[in-house]
Formats: C-alpha cells, sequence, structure tokens
C-alpha cells in the first residue's frame, strides 16, 4: 500500500494547484498529513493559490433549539454557495464578530473575550471586558453588554495579533495582544468612532 505523505512535494504542490479555489477544498487537502500542509502552506505564502470569498458566519436561529444544544454555527461560502455546519462548542452561548484573518472574536455571558479560530478550534484569550477603561455607570446584565458594549473589532495579524476595538456608549478606542491582563485605552482628541482597520 502506498504512503501518501511520501509524495514528491512536485506532485504535491501540482495537486493542490488543481484544486477547485474554494477554501474548504484547499483546508481539507492540507489536513491529509504534515507533508500536504506544509505544500499548502508554502503555496500560501507564495500567493499561488487562488484567493477567493471568505466564509460568512450566519447568525443562529432563534428557533433551531437542536443547532442551540449542539454547539453549531452555519457558515455560507460564497465560491461553492453552499451552506456548511461546524460543530464549535468553544462559540457555544457567545456572541461572535468576524476578522478578515479567519479568526473569529468572541464574548461570553461569563464577559470573557477570546480569538477562535473556527477550523483549527484554536482558541486565544484575551483581556475579559470588565477590564476596559470606560464602564457602563451601575449594574448593566451580561446579556446586554455582550450586545451592545462592544461594536466592532480589527486584528493584525503577527507573531503576536494585536486586537483594537471599539468599546462602549460613546465609542472609544482599546487595543490588547494575547497574554496581556487588561485593554490599554488609546486616548484620542475625540470618541463615537464608527469604523477601524489595520493597515501596512
Amino acid at each position: 500500500m502506498a504512503n501518501w505523505s511520501e509524495l514528491p512535494e512536485e506532485i504535491i504542490d501540482l495537486v493542490v494547484k488543481r484544486l477547485p479555489p474554494y477554501p474548504n477544498e484547499v483546508v481539507q487537502f492540507s489536513c491529509v498529513c504534515k507533508s500536504w500542509n506544509t505544500v499548502v502552506n508554502k503555496l500560501k505564502t507564495q500567493r499561488s493559490i487562488i484567493p477567493c470569498a471568505p466564509w460568512l458566519m450566519l447568525a443562529k436561529s432563534k428557533n433551531d433549539k437542536q443547532f442551540k444544544k449542539a454547539a453549531i454555527r452555519t457558515f455560507y461560502c460564497h465560491s461553492t454557495k453552499r451552506v456548511f455546519n461546524y460543530y464549535l462548542p468553544q462559540a457555544k452561548g457567545t456572541r461572535c464578530w468576524g476578522t478578515p484573518n479567519g479568526w473569529l472574536v468572541t464574548v461570553g455571558l461569563d464577559l470573557n473575550i477570546h480569538l477562535l479560530h473556527p477550523l483549527s478550534r484554536l482558541q486565544i484569550s484575551l483581556p475579559s471586558l470588565p477590564t476596559f477603561q470606560h464602564q457602563y455607570r451601575g449594574f448593566v446584565a451580561p446579556e446586554h453588554l455582550c450586545k451592545s458594549y462592544l461594536k466592532k473589532f480589527a486584528l493584525a495579524s503577527g507573531q503576536c495579533p494585536l486586537v483594537m476595538v471599539i468599546y462602549g456608549e460613546i465609542r472609544y478606542l482599546a487595543v490588547a495582544s494575547p497574554g496581556d491582563e487588561a485593554w490599554t485605552s488609546v486616548e484620542c482628541s475625540q470618541s463615537n468612532y464608527e469604523d477601524i482597520i489595520f493597515f501596512k
């Protein structure tokens, strides 16, 4: 029986370049073994794989009790016009924001904030919601905080990812990296930010 992991890189390279340009095809191919994953990562670095539209995570249905219990999240792939259901227990009971780099930012009713990669299910802790400098005065229910306190996230990828957020009633800015104890406020002459983006 042939050992597919020992195929020469040149052959794996040719196969990858002939895959349909859909993210799920490339991801599934890269999961076969380490050597195939290595070739896919090299091609991504060289930008030899045709980029395609990102998947969109659909909002959970309030009426679908089966999906609530099973921690299923639904994604739509524009390239294939297909819907995919993924078991994501880390996202159960959380509010999610997408980022351009394939990561989700999740906030749970426990007010903990995480980066979550939906395909690998890797979860990275960020400082919790109570560590923001500007807080609501008085008691605010966690459900309300999850829905309205955090407005938008932006993620700069790199060795140590940097996350920026628009938050609070007056839409302040703050930044944090994994391992930080608290969010660092970005002091500006204004607030009420509507949008943020990282630019190299």
